[in-house]
């Protein structure tokens, strides 16, 4: 069984799907985070967030340039945001380092 999702389609959009496709990918480790950049002017897609009402917006990146995200109504201190990363890249044990100005 295989499920598939169109990330960000707007409501009562019809899809035609032709000569589809599933693949094994291959991972990229410097990649757990998608969008990490936020490379898409006002687009945050792949984040979310976690806890209550945290809300995310696209601010201007650090030093000026770019791109940042900006997570405010923080009720909790662990709460902001949050990704999904891709598990197939990371062995049992294994230990992360994240890093953001």
């Amino acid at each position: 069984r295989v499920f598939w999702e169109l990330e960000r389609a707007p409501d009562n959009v019809e899809f035609i799907v032709d000569n589809a496709s599933i693949k094994p990918v291959t991972c990229d480790p410097d990649m757990l985070l998608k969008n990490g950049k936020l490379e898409d002017a006002g687009v945050s897609k792949y984040w979310d967030t976690w806890g209550g009402e945290v809300g995310l917006d696209i601010v201007t990146g650090y030093g000026g340039s770019g791109n940042a995200l900006k997570a405010f109504k923080r009720p909790h201190l662990s709460h902001g945001p949050a990704q999904i990363i891709d598990m197939d890249c990371i062995n049992a044990g294994e230990r992360l380092a994240f890093q953001a100005k």
